[in-house]
């Protein structure tokens, strides 16, 4: 598998917005802990909420 680096262009106000909603949608579909056991930790970790 090959990794491609992708610049990201200018942040906008759009954008948190965009990923907050993305956020919200992936939390209601109410997902277990467990469906993540394949996933890497790395991975995992990126997705849980930070305190």
């Amino acid at each position: 598998m090959k990794c491609y680096e992708i610049e990201a262009g200018p942040l906008g106000l759009d954008t948190p917005l965009v990923e907050i909603g993305t956020l919200n949608t992936v939390r209601s579909l109410g997902l277990g802990e467990e469906i993540f056991g394949v996933a890497s930790d790395r991975i995992v970790a990126a997705w849980r909420p930070t305190k």
